[in-house]
Protein backbone atom coordinates (compact mmCIF):
# COMPACT_ATOMS: atom_id res chain seq x y z
CA UNK A 1 0.00 0.00 0.00
CA UNK A 2 2.80 2.41 0.91
CA UNK A 3 4.57 1.58 -2.36
CA UNK A 4 1.43 2.31 -4.37
CA UNK A 5 1.00 5.61 -2.46
CA UNK A 6 4.55 6.64 -3.32
CA UNK A 7 3.86 5.90 -6.99
CA UNK A 8 0.63 7.92 -6.84
CA UNK A 9 2.34 10.87 -5.15
CA UNK A 10 5.20 10.73 -7.66
CA UNK A 11 2.80 10.89 -10.58
CA UNK A 12 0.58 13.70 -9.26
CA UNK A 13 3.03 15.78 -7.22
CA UNK A 14 3.77 19.14 -8.94
CA UNK A 15 7.40 19.79 -9.80
CA UNK A 16 8.48 23.09 -8.21
CA UNK A 17 6.29 25.83 -9.67
CA UNK A 18 5.10 23.59 -12.54
CA UNK A 19 1.53 22.71 -11.56
CA UNK A 20 1.03 20.51 -14.63
CA UNK A 21 4.02 18.23 -14.05
CA UNK A 22 1.84 15.48 -12.60
CA UNK A 23 -0.56 15.50 -15.54
CA UNK A 24 2.38 15.49 -17.95
CA UNK A 25 3.86 12.40 -16.25
CA UNK A 26 0.45 10.72 -16.44
CA UNK A 27 0.24 11.57 -20.15
CA UNK A 28 3.71 10.15 -20.81
CA UNK A 29 2.77 7.00 -18.90
CA UNK A 30 -0.40 6.54 -20.96
CA UNK A 31 1.43 7.06 -24.27
CA UNK A 32 4.17 4.64 -23.17
CA UNK A 33 1.58 2.02 -22.23
CA UNK A 34 -0.22 2.39 -25.57
CA UNK A 35 3.03 2.12 -27.50
CA UNK A 36 4.01 -0.89 -25.43
CA UNK A 37 0.69 -2.62 -26.18
CA UNK A 38 0.96 -1.76 -29.87
CA UNK A 39 4.46 -3.22 -29.96
CA UNK A 40 3.14 -6.43 -28.40
CA UNK A 41 0.28 -6.40 -30.91
CA UNK A 42 2.57 -6.16 -33.89
CA UNK A 43 4.92 -8.73 -32.41
CA UNK A 44 2.12 -11.21 -31.84
CA UNK A 45 0.68 -10.40 -35.22
CA UNK A 46 4.01 -11.12 -36.90
CA UNK A 47 4.66 -14.34 -35.01
CA UNK A 48 1.19 -15.72 -34.69
CA UNK A 49 -0.99 -14.36 -37.46
CA UNK A 50 1.23 -14.37 -40.49
CA UNK A 51 2.54 -17.83 -39.69
CA UNK A 52 -0.94 -19.23 -40.15
CA UNK A 53 -2.90 -19.45 -43.34
CA UNK A 54 -6.18 -18.30 -41.89
CA UNK A 55 -4.95 -14.68 -41.61
CA UNK A 56 -8.20 -12.72 -41.43
CA UNK A 57 -9.77 -15.00 -38.85
CA UNK A 58 -6.70 -14.68 -36.64
CA UNK A 59 -6.64 -10.91 -37.05
CA UNK A 60 -10.16 -10.68 -35.63
CA UNK A 61 -9.22 -12.72 -32.58
CA UNK A 62 -6.07 -10.69 -31.97
CA UNK A 63 -8.05 -7.44 -32.35
CA UNK A 64 -10.64 -8.63 -29.85
CA UNK A 65 -7.90 -9.54 -27.39
CA UNK A 66 -6.13 -6.19 -27.57
CA UNK A 67 -9.43 -4.30 -27.64
CA UNK A 68 -10.55 -6.09 -24.49
CA UNK A 69 -7.16 -5.37 -22.88
CA UNK A 70 -6.65 -1.76 -23.94
CA UNK A 71 -10.18 -0.49 -23.25
CA UNK A 72 -10.08 -1.14 -19.47
CA UNK A 73 -6.54 0.23 -19.30
CA UNK A 74 -7.49 3.41 -21.13
CA UNK A 75 -10.62 3.76 -18.98
CA UNK A 76 -8.47 3.37 -15.88
CA UNK A 77 -6.02 5.98 -17.17
CA UNK A 78 -8.95 8.31 -17.88
CA UNK A 79 -10.15 7.82 -14.31
CA UNK A 80 -6.66 8.57 -13.01
CA UNK A 81 -6.60 11.69 -15.18
CA UNK A 82 -9.89 12.87 -13.64
CA UNK A 83 -8.46 12.26 -10.17
CA UNK A 84 -5.32 14.17 -11.12
CA UNK A 85 -7.43 17.09 -12.37
CA UNK A 86 -9.43 17.15 -9.12
CA UNK A 87 -6.22 16.98 -7.13
CA UNK A 88 -4.69 19.90 -9.03
CA UNK A 89 -7.89 21.93 -8.71
CA UNK A 90 -7.83 21.30 -4.97
CA UNK A 91 -4.24 22.53 -4.82
CA UNK A 92 -5.17 25.61 -6.80
CA UNK A 93 -8.14 26.31 -4.52
CA UNK A 94 -5.94 25.89 -1.46
CA UNK A 95 -3.43 28.35 -2.92
CA UNK A 96 -6.27 30.77 -3.71
CA UNK A 97 -7.61 30.52 -0.15
CA UNK A 98 -4.14 31.17 1.27
CA UNK A 99 -3.67 34.18 -0.98
CA UNK A 100 -7.08 35.55 -0.03
CA UNK A 101 -6.16 35.02 3.63
CA UNK A 102 -2.90 36.93 3.16
CA UNK A 103 -4.74 39.75 1.42
CA UNK A 104 -7.34 39.86 4.20
CA UNK A 105 -4.61 40.03 6.84
CA UNK A 106 -2.84 42.79 4.91
CA UNK A 107 -6.11 44.70 4.60
CA UNK A 108 -6.83 44.26 8.31
CA UNK A 109 -3.36 45.56 9.15
CA UNK A 110 -3.88 48.53 6.86
CA UNK A 111 -7.28 49.30 8.41
CA UNK A 112 -5.77 49.09 11.91
CA UNK A 113 -2.98 51.48 10.88
CA UNK A 114 -5.54 53.93 9.47
CA UNK A 115 -7.65 53.65 12.65
CA UNK A 116 -4.58 54.35 14.77
CA UNK A 117 -3.63 57.36 12.66
CA UNK A 118 -7.16 58.78 12.90
CA UNK A 119 -7.24 58.18 16.66
CA UNK A 120 -3.88 59.86 17.23
CA UNK A 121 -4.85 62.81 15.02
CA UNK A 122 -7.99 63.34 17.11
CA UNK A 123 -6.09 62.94 20.39
CA UNK A 124 -3.39 65.44 19.43
CA UNK A 125 -6.05 67.87 18.28
CA UNK A 126 -7.72 67.55 21.70
CA UNK A 127 -4.33 68.10 23.38
CA UNK A 128 -3.90 71.22 21.29
CA UNK A 129 -7.34 72.45 22.38
CA UNK A 130 -6.44 71.73 26.00
CA UNK A 131 -3.27 73.79 25.67
CA UNK A 132 -5.27 76.61 24.09
CA UNK A 133 -7.78 76.50 26.95
CA UNK A 134 -4.99 76.88 29.48
CA UNK A 135 -3.33 79.71 27.54
CA UNK A 136 -6.63 81.58 27.30
CA UNK A 137 -7.14 81.68 31.08
CA UNK A 138 -6.99 85.22 32.44
CA UNK A 139 -6.81 86.57 35.98
CA UNK A 140 -4.93 88.72 38.49
CA UNK A 141 -2.24 87.92 40.98
CA UNK A 142 -2.18 89.05 44.60
CA UNK A 143 -1.05 92.52 43.56
CA UNK A 144 -3.85 92.81 40.99
CA UNK A 145 -1.43 92.43 38.12
CA UNK A 146 -2.88 90.63 35.08
CA UNK A 147 -1.77 87.03 34.60
CA UNK A 148 -2.62 84.34 32.04
CA UNK A 149 -2.18 80.67 31.22
CA UNK A 150 -0.72 78.33 33.80
CA UNK A 151 -0.03 81.27 36.12
CA UNK A 152 -3.81 81.48 36.58
CA UNK A 153 -3.92 77.79 37.56
CA UNK A 154 -1.13 78.39 40.08
CA UNK A 155 -3.11 81.34 41.49
CA UNK A 156 -6.20 79.13 41.83
CA UNK A 157 -4.18 76.52 43.73
CA UNK A 158 -2.82 79.21 46.06
CA UNK A 159 -6.33 80.52 46.70
CA UNK A 160 -7.60 77.01 47.43
CA UNK A 161 -4.66 76.33 49.76
CA UNK A 162 -5.35 79.47 51.78
CA UNK A 163 -9.00 78.51 52.05
CA UNK A 164 -8.10 75.11 53.49
CA UNK A 165 -5.58 76.69 55.84
CA UNK A 166 -8.06 79.23 57.13
CA UNK A 167 -11.22 77.17 57.05
CA UNK A 168 -12.44 78.50 60.38
CA UNK A 169 -12.44 82.09 59.05
CA UNK A 170 -15.09 81.12 56.51
CA UNK A 171 -17.35 79.38 58.97
CA UNK A 172 -16.14 75.80 58.40
CA UNK A 173 -15.82 73.39 61.28
CA UNK A 174 -12.31 71.82 61.09
CA UNK A 175 -13.67 68.61 62.65
CA UNK A 176 -16.22 68.20 59.87
CA UNK A 177 -15.35 65.16 57.73
CA UNK A 178 -16.99 66.87 54.73
CA UNK A 179 -14.72 69.90 55.01
CA UNK A 180 -12.73 68.94 51.92
CA UNK A 181 -15.64 68.70 49.43
CA UNK A 182 -17.47 71.63 51.00
CA UNK A 183 -14.50 73.99 50.62
CA UNK A 184 -13.93 72.85 47.05
CA UNK A 185 -17.64 73.32 46.26
CA UNK A 186 -17.43 77.00 47.21
CA UNK A 187 -14.17 77.34 45.27
CA UNK A 188 -15.79 75.75 42.21
CA UNK A 189 -18.91 77.91 42.36
CA UNK A 190 -16.76 81.04 42.32
CA UNK A 191 -14.72 79.91 39.31
CA UNK A 192 -17.14 77.71 37.38
CA UNK A 193 -17.00 79.88 34.25
CA UNK A 194 -13.21 79.73 34.10
CA UNK A 195 -12.71 76.06 35.02
CA UNK A 196 -15.81 74.36 33.61
CA UNK A 197 -14.50 74.22 30.05
CA UNK A 198 -11.06 73.13 31.25
CA UNK A 199 -12.32 70.10 33.18
CA UNK A 200 -14.92 69.06 30.60
CA UNK A 201 -12.30 68.86 27.85
CA UNK A 202 -9.81 67.09 30.13
CA UNK A 203 -12.41 64.51 31.17
CA UNK A 204 -13.57 63.84 27.61
CA UNK A 205 -9.98 63.56 26.39
CA UNK A 206 -9.22 60.91 29.01
CA UNK A 207 -12.50 59.10 28.32
CA UNK A 208 -11.71 59.15 24.60
CA UNK A 209 -8.38 57.41 25.21
CA UNK A 210 -10.00 54.86 27.51
CA UNK A 211 -12.81 53.97 25.10
CA UNK A 212 -11.41 54.58 21.61
CA UNK A 213 -7.79 53.43 21.63
CA UNK A 214 -7.60 51.02 18.65
CA UNK A 215 -6.74 47.40 19.21
CA UNK A 216 -3.88 45.72 17.40
CA UNK A 217 -4.88 42.14 16.60
CA UNK A 218 -6.23 40.39 19.69
CA UNK A 219 -4.38 42.68 22.08
CA UNK A 220 -6.47 44.24 24.86
CA UNK A 221 -4.69 47.58 24.08
CA UNK A 222 -4.13 48.21 27.80
CA UNK A 223 -0.47 49.09 27.17
CA UNK A 224 -1.40 51.51 24.37
CA UNK A 225 -4.05 53.24 26.49
CA UNK A 226 -1.56 53.62 29.34
CA UNK A 227 1.02 55.12 26.97
CA UNK A 228 -1.48 57.66 25.64
CA UNK A 229 -2.47 58.54 29.20
CA UNK A 230 1.18 59.23 29.94
CA UNK A 231 1.25 61.64 27.02
CA UNK A 232 -1.76 63.46 28.50
CA UNK A 233 -0.18 63.48 31.96
CA UNK A 234 3.03 64.94 30.52
CA UNK A 235 1.06 67.99 29.34
CA UNK A 236 -0.12 68.80 32.88
CA UNK A 237 1.84 71.15 35.11
CA UNK A 238 2.27 70.51 38.85
CA UNK A 239 -0.36 73.14 39.62
CA UNK A 240 -2.80 71.48 37.22
CA UNK A 241 -2.23 68.08 38.84
CA UNK A 242 -2.90 69.56 42.28
CA UNK A 243 -6.10 71.22 41.08
CA UNK A 244 -7.24 68.02 39.33
CA UNK A 245 -6.46 66.02 42.48
CA UNK A 246 -8.77 68.16 44.61
CA UNK A 247 -11.41 68.19 41.90
CA UNK A 248 -11.42 64.36 41.85
CA UNK A 249 -12.50 64.21 45.49
CA UNK A 250 -15.35 66.66 45.01
CA UNK A 251 -18.87 66.03 43.83
CA UNK A 252 -17.81 67.19 40.36
CA UNK A 253 -14.92 64.76 39.91
CA UNK A 254 -16.13 61.27 40.82
CA UNK A 255 -15.91 59.94 37.27
CA UNK A 256 -12.52 61.56 36.71
CA UNK A 257 -11.29 59.94 39.93
CA UNK A 258 -11.96 56.47 38.49
CA UNK A 259 -9.76 57.18 35.48
CA UNK A 260 -7.10 58.64 37.78
CA UNK A 261 -7.04 55.33 39.68
CA UNK A 262 -6.96 53.19 36.56
CA UNK A 263 -4.15 55.06 34.84
CA UNK A 264 -2.06 56.42 37.75
CA UNK A 265 -2.79 60.01 36.78
CA UNK A 266 -1.15 61.31 39.96
CA UNK A 267 1.86 59.02 39.86
CA UNK A 268 4.26 61.96 39.45
CA UNK A 269 2.43 64.36 41.76
CA UNK A 270 4.72 65.55 44.58
CA UNK A 271 2.80 65.03 47.83
CA UNK A 272 4.50 68.06 49.40
CA UNK A 273 2.41 70.24 47.07
CA UNK A 274 -0.78 69.15 48.85
CA UNK A 275 -2.23 71.19 51.66
CA UNK A 276 -2.08 68.90 54.69
CA UNK A 277 -1.26 65.38 55.86
CA UNK A 278 -4.81 64.11 55.36
CA UNK A 279 -4.61 65.03 51.69
CA UNK A 280 -1.16 63.49 51.33
CA UNK A 281 -2.49 60.24 52.81
CA UNK A 282 -5.22 60.23 50.17
CA UNK A 283 -2.57 60.57 47.48
CA UNK A 284 -0.58 57.66 48.91
CA UNK A 285 -3.73 55.51 48.86
CA UNK A 286 -4.25 56.34 45.20
CA UNK A 287 -0.67 55.49 44.28
CA UNK A 288 -0.82 52.17 46.16
CA UNK A 289 -4.23 51.16 44.84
Amino acid sequence: MAFMRRIFDFILEPSGTDKNAGLFRLFIGAISLILFMLSIFFLVQTIYVWSDGDTYARLGQVGDFFGGTLNPLLTFLTFIGVLATIFLQREELQGTREEIGRQANALETQLQAIAKQNFEATLFQMLSLHSSNVNELRGFDGNRNPISGRAVISKYVSDLSRTYGNAHTRGYDPSDLNLWPNIYRDFWNERRNELGHYFRLLYNMIRFVDAKTPRIGDDTNRAERTEYMRIIRAQLSDAELVLIFYNCFSEHGERLLQYARNYDLFDNLDETLLFNEQHREKLRELKNA
